[in-house]
């Protein structure tokens, strides 16, 4: 049985080594897998919802308890609480938070977290509440000073896929 993705488009380790996250942008979900400790090989556990469109960049905070996924098309971070024995995400009910203009990426420290937007050309910073983990938006630095520019694909990003197939032995 092959397992594809569409358009996947973070990767994550988990801390304790055990689990692998990926963002499927296609989809809106987001997908599970655990690490074979010997050979490093995937198994594909599960797809979780996204609980929005286009999941993007994610991080996980300080204690490995909490993780925050960016959104660039909904212009928004969404929290999830980890569960460390399967690595099942459970969706923060009213954790959402404004962005600016096309978030992609995102930044944790272990009292701060900072979006940049690309398309709005602005970092913010939040602060995480250390008891509920949700994130306050308390800074805006606008207009920032730098330019993105890239070359177009060959085929179209939208039909990129990833497939994970069992290898056999």
């Amino acid at each position: 049985m092959n397992i594809c993705k569409i358009n996947p488009y973070t990767v994550f380790f988990y801390p304790n080594g055990r689990f692998v996250y990926v963002t499927n942008f296609g989809e809106g979900t987001i997908s599970l897998y655990d690490i074979e400790s010997a050979t490093g090989i995937l198994a594909h556990i599960k797809d979780m919802d996204g609980h929005g469109t286009m999941p993007g960049a994610m991080r996980v905070e300080s204690s490995g308890n909490y993780f925050y996924v960016v959104y660039p098309r909904e212009d928004k971070i969404q929290a999830f609480k980890i569960d460390p024995n399967n690595g099942d995400l459970t969706y923060i009910e009213n954790s959402e938070v404004d962005t600016g203009i096309s978030p992609r990426i995102m930044s944790i420290t272990d009292k701060y977290a900072y979006v940049i937007n690309e398309q709005s050309s602005t970092i913010l910073m939040y602060q995480i509440d250390p008891n509920s983990k949700l994130l306050a938006i308390i800074y805006t630095r606008a207009q920032l000073a730098w330019t993105w520019s890239f070359k177009q694909p060959a085929r179209p990003f939208w039909k990129t896929n990833i497939c994970v197939k069992p290898m056999v032995k």
